[in-house]
């Protein structure tokens, strides 16, 4: 699969959201997913084989994001496994300073290549689980906290509540089937559930990602529910 076969499905994947990838980073994309399947051979990164099962399954999905990001300074990715969703989030939006939080030293290793060969600064890659995590690990001032189907919301955003950050946002990865009801929200105060979009990826395959925001009680809460078919 090559950069204009990328920027094809990237763009049309995000053009309900008026969004558009532009060729040079649809061959930074490129690069990513080129360097995924020949370190994959060996170190057995992902569970994707395919050029383009890594971009329909986890460079569509990590990228979604963005719509939510523009206007975010600092990003912290936990559980981010080979750099998913933080490194296309990165090569989209390149004023974003990021933190790969990953306790696996092989695909820390690989995190840590893939930064220098495609040229990324202000990336932070910490090799710790997210319970280790202490104060000289966020040398940015980062607000937003997203995790790829790492822990279900309401164990995170416990994990979260201990940071010795500020967050103010969740950026979450969950079955399309996750209850999002009223009762589930109760349990994730302060945070609240601020928009929720449905979406499926080729061949058809439905999936949820959730947006959460801190709020203080009493605040009113409207929530937004988005769905998007991908063909």
């Amino acid at each position: 699969m090559n950069s204009e076969d990328i920027e094809g499905h990237v763009n049309n994947f995000l053009k309900p959201f008026h969004i558009n990838i532009t060729s040079t980073e649809a061959k930074f994309l490129e690069s990513y997913i080129n360097s995924l399947l020949k370190w994959n051979k060996a170190k057995r990164l992902v569970g994707k084989k395919t050029a383009e099962e890594i971009l329909y399954d986890l460079i569509l999905d990590s990228i979604l994001p963005v719509v939510w990001l523009k206007d975010s300074t600092c990003l912290i990715d936990i559980g981010s496994g080979a750099g998913i969703p933080g490194i296309p989030l990165k090569i989209l939006l390149r004023h974003l300073r990021l933190i790969l939080v990953e306790p696996n030293i092989k695909k820390i290793t690989f995190l840590r290549w893939i930064i220098r060969e495609i040229g990324l600064s202000d990336v932070v890659v910490v090799n710790k689980k997210i319970q280790q995590l202490q104060p000289e690990d966020f040398p940015f001032e980062c607000d937003t906290v997203t995790s790829r189907a790492l822990f279900d919301p309401v164990t995170l955003i416990g994990i979260v509540g201990k940071l010795s950050v500020k967050i103010r946002r969740l950026i979450l990865y969950t079955s399309w089937k996750y209850n999002t009801e009223k009762s589930w929200q109760e349990d994730i105060k302060p945070f609240r559930l601020k928009e929720v979009l449905t979406y499926l990826i080729p061949p058809g395959k439905k999936r949820k990602l959730l947006l959460l925001d801190y709020q203080p009680v009493g605040i009113p809460n409207p929530v937004t529910h988005s769905e998007r078919i991908s063909h």
